[in-house]
């Protein structure tokens, strides 16, 4: 079992089980890795980002995107900062943006949806499919990994 260590998170294990995309999504679903922990799936492979979010280079841009684009999809659908799964099974891949887009035609089309995992009491957690817009800030520490991989 892959251990990563962390100093946000501590001790982060693995399991051998997580093999692909529907084992990495059962995984992540499951309630036992962190909650904030920013686990993907990408080309075959479980990333974990264990660099803390900079301030001035990712923060704060982040914020601006939001403040930018939130008043302007109002009304057109559904804008969801990070935190959210997003999953793309013809992609292959399950990864937390900085931002996301989902307008109401692509909802009522079907290509894309909301899910919860296994939570119960959860209305959405993850988004699967296509979304209008996803978002993501570069950050020194993460970009190979988002201009390249996520790109391709």
């Amino acid at each position: 079992m892959p251990t990563v260590m962390s100093a946000k998170h501590g001790k982060v294990q693995i399991p051998g089980w997580v093999v692909d995309l529907p084992t990495f999504r059962r995984w992540v679903h499951s309630g036992e890795p962190q909650e904030k922990l920013r686990a993907q799936f990408l080309n075959g492979e479980v990333w974990v980002d264990l660099v803390m979010e900079e301030a001035f280079s990712h923060n704060f841009v982040k914020n601006a995107v939001y403040a930018a684009l939130m008043p302007l999809t109002e009304g057109l659908g559904l804008f969801f900062s990070d935190g959210m799964l997003l999953t793309n099974d013809d992609a292959g891949i399950a990864t937390e943006p900085d931002a996301m887009f989902i307008s109401t035609e692509a909802l009522e089309s079907g290509r894309v949806e909301l899910g919860a995992g296994t939570d119960v009491e959860a209305n959405a957690t993850e988004v699967v499919g296509s979304p209008d817009l996803v978002i993501e800030i570069v950050s020194r520490s993460t970009e190979e990994k988002d201009t390249e991989l996520l790109m391709s």
